[in-house]
């Protein structure tokens, strides 16, 4: 799943049996095997590790509908649904 974007800076190749991580987008490539190594994600990204989905549970939150993740606030409650929204705690 591995196509490089340059062949001279590309460290990934599939004929060598190295492959992307499944959170890189296939058209996309990367410079080796890690989630943090994605040229372009598939999904969401946090700081600089790709991942499937910016979950509560992972503490995480959607940033204004982007495909961008960041973290929550670590009072916010992850057991409640859409607790988190933003990074700050928001009394009510």
């Amino acid at each position: 799943m591995c196509v490089c974007v340059c062949v001279t800076v590309c460290v990934v190749a599939e004929r060598d049996g190295r492959v992307c991580s499944a959170q890189c987008t296939s058209d996309g490539g990367c410079w080796g095997r890690g989630d943090d190594q994605c040229v372009a994600c598939r999904h969401y990204r946090h700081a600089r590790l790709c991942v499937g989905s910016c979950e509560q549970s992972l503490g995480l939150y959607t940033i204004n509908a982007t495909a961008d993740c960041a973290q929550c606030h670590e009072q916010c409650d992850d057991s409640v649904d859409h607790a988190c929204t933003g990074p700050v705690r928001i009394y009510s």
